[in-house]
């Protein structure tokens, strides 16, 4: 069976507190509070919404109250002295009830003042029959008091609903717009962040994971900022205009429909911590499998040809079975959670079903038909958001475990390299010096790789460093670039200390040609221009010329707009690399860096590669890491590093004749070169 390196969890995965998840949602919201105006009207569109939410608990009261148990006969008002009544027709005369409220009940008012109350009429105290009334006036025809109410709560339902219905849309609408524009700020802060990243990040980041980050866990941050936005901001509010509105029709019956409600909130804490961790697997697990998929498809030649399909095919078989177990466990908990809610509200309505409705058949607490329906509507209008937050919670859970690992690159430390003078340096004029250089690579601290390391490389001349495998040629390269910066001891230019420098303003005088030519999958023009992004039409091409390049890209079926393909695919690696020579002269650079620049290609590419190099080195301090022996021979001065020292310098003829360590190697080459790969 194939084995997985599974991408570096943090120790803390699935420990964090609320406190922390605050934290995270915080940070987020800071990326949203950059478009103010939008955040502000998100907030109305949820106090609209919320506003809203409370209408059709009341308009329910108002039909049972002032139609469904009411008729022509039938009046309810309330009388000038104050106090609720009720006034019924029939055909013995008028009767009046009054309420007396300290003992929550109606009494008879005599004959007498039936008959006043009759002549005179009660006091409307409903909203919606005064409301009806004026629309009937307006409309010109005369409606008694049950059919105003009627056509009053039929617009009043109207006009809610599409008010509800545009703030939702309105706030639905801004969040997705809202996260989708703080995910983008986040990622490019975190494409910022690994730009500033010391390159040591990248010898133990695998780049399926960073992709991962990119896309998988963005878009899971996408969703945590569309939740809290559209959700746990919202869906709250809601909430409390529901809960409120139903204490507002009974406080009694009310307190017993919700008192499961905070009831919730341990259970669905439980929930949103058992389910980021289990996101938070998942997207590890989906990191893996895209490091498994990509690495197969750079190197689908290597595959191929050693015969190991199989065996890439079971190690994506064993990403994708992880990711498939994640995603059970995330659906199972996203189950529970609903499956709470779905209990929890069924408590509840039978709360309000069972006692309210014995309340009013034995006429306790004077509670009213109307009431009774009030809260019952209530508790139906707050546990569809209920659920909604049970869900959001678990979704914000899951998407801030995403988010998490975005920050954590976003919040790496930045490159010492980038630190130091900003001001772009002068051409060199007087030498590189290395004096007493040791490094250690950050992954292998304990390993030396240079040991007190001395060399001078005067300006204009051609310093070749030839070594056995692993002495630190390429390192010295290396810390020429500050990719690295020494362990000990210091390296100069123009005497001055390049850990003083920033890089990029070192790197103005520095171009480097590289053992691999890296070419992105962008036209021939580009991949030149890379070397200076504000160089002419002609500056590109009299550099392509001095390469050697000129000849084949007139060739090229749309000639410098002829895409290369994925890392130069579609040309030879001899075209790839006198591109990248034509990069790095485009640069204009004083300093040029060779490192094993012709050691992959055969005879015929060599040569048109050697005349582009020597057209590179022109008037530029060049340092050559080679074991090619025609690139050695014409250096100036030959630097031997063994063991991370060098231990003999001078001219080729110098230092065979000195009969060391030099001309040891050089007799155990051939003519193709001195066996120094």
């Amino acid at each position: 069976m194939a084995t997985l390196h599974h991408a570096t969890a943090d120790p803390k995965a699935g420990t964090r507190t609320l406190h922390d998840k605050l934290g995270l949602t915080t940070r987020l919201l800071a990326y949203t509070l950059r478009r103010r105006g939008m955040v502000a009207l998100a907030l109305a569109t949820m106090l609209v919404a919320g506003a809203t939410e409370t209408g059709p608990i009341f308009l329910a009261k108002a039909f049972v109250e002032q139609i469904l148990f009411t008729s022509k006969s039938l009046e309810t008002g309330s009388l000038p002295t104050g106090g609720r009544a009720v006034l019924v027709t029939v055909e013995e005369g008028p009767r009046l009830f009054e309420e007396v409220h300290s003992k929550g009940v109606f009494v008879e008012a005599s004959p007498l003042r039936a008959q006043a109350a009759k002549e005179s009429g009660l006091n409307s105290d409903d909203v919606t029959r005064g409301l009806g009334e004026a629309i009937s006036r307006t409309l010109g025809f005369r409606a008694d008091g049950r059919l105003a109410s009627l056509l009053a709560i039929a617009i009043l339902i109207l006009v809610v609903s599409l008010v509800a219905a545009a703030a939702s849309y309105a706030n639905s609408y801004i969040a997705v717009l809202l996260a989708s524009i703080t995910v983008n700020d986040l990622r490019l802060d975190m494409f910022e962040g690994l730009m500033r990243a010391p390159l040591a990040r990248f010898t133990k980041e695998k780049s399926g994971d960073l992709v991962s980050r990119f896309a998988t866990d963005a878009e899971q941050t996408r969703l945590a900022v569309s939740v809290v936005i559209s959700e746990l901001f919202l869906q709250p509010i809601l909430v409390v205009a529901g809960v409120a509105a139903g204490f507002w029709i009974s406080p009694r019956l009310a307190l017993g429909a919700f008192i499961v409600v905070p009831l919730l909130a341990i259970p669905l804490a439980i929930l949103g911590k058992k389910m980021k961790k289990r996101t938070r697997s998942g997207l590890i697990a989906r990191a893996d499998a895209s490091e498994v998929f990509g690495q197969t498809i750079d190197g689908i030649v290597t595959v191929k040809t050693q015969g190991i399909e199989s065996h890439r095919m079971d190690a994506l078989r064993v990403a994708s079975d992880q990711i498939q177990r994640a995603e059970v466990r995330i659906a199972r908990t996203r189950s529970e959670g609903k499956a709470l809610a779905d209990i929890s509200y069924g408590i509840s309505l039978a709360v309000v079903l069972g006692f309210g409705g014995w309340l009013v058949m034995g006429g306790q607490w004077a509670t009213t038909p109307g009431e009774f329906i009030g809260v019952l509507v209530a508790v139906a209008t707050v546990f569809r958001p209920m659920k909604r937050i049970g869900d959001a919670w678990q979704s914000w859970s899951q998407a801030l475990a995403g988010a998490e690992r975005l920050f954590e690159i976003v919040d790496s430390p930045s490159d010492p390299a980038l630190k130091g003078d900003q001001t772009p340096v002068a051409p060199l004029r007087d030498k590189l010096v290395f004096h007493n250089v040791g490094f250690s690579y950050p992954t292998a601290q304990n390993e030396q790789v240079l040991k007190g390391l001395d060399l001078e490389i005067p300006a204009g001349k051609t310093v070749a460093i030839v070594g056995a495998s692993g002495a630190g040629k390429s390192t010295i390269i290396q810390l020429l670039m500050r990719l690295y910066d020494p362990t000990h001891g210091e390296v100069t230019y123009d005497g001055k200390v390049l850990t003083s420098i920033a890089r990029p303003a070192l790197l103005t005088q520095v171009a480097v040609v590289s053992q691999q030519p890296f070419l992105f999958n962008d036209t021939v023009e580009s991949n030149i221009r890379v070397g200076r992004p504000d160089a002419t039409d002609a500056d590109i091409k009299h550099a392509a010329k001095l390469a050697r390049v000129d000849e084949f890209i007139s060739r090229l079926p749309q000639g410098y707009a002829t895409v290369v393909g994925n890392r130069g695919a579609s040309i030879s690696g001899g075209q790839a690399q006198r591109i990248t020579i034509a990069r790095a002269i485009l640069r204009n650079a004083s300093v040029l860096l060779l490192d094993e620049a012709t050691s992959n290609l055969d005879p015929e590419s060599e040569s048109l590669v050697q005349e582009a190099l020597a057209n590179a080195q022109a008037g530029r301090t060049t340092i050559v890491v080679a074991h090619r022996l025609t690139t050695i021979e014409r250096a100036d001065k030959i630097a031997v590093v063994d063991s991370g020292r060098v231990v003999e310098e001078g001219t080729h003829a110098e230092l065979l004749s000195r009969n060391g360590a030099y001309a040891r190697m050089h007799r155990r080459g051939d003519d193709s070169g001195l066996g120094l790969a």
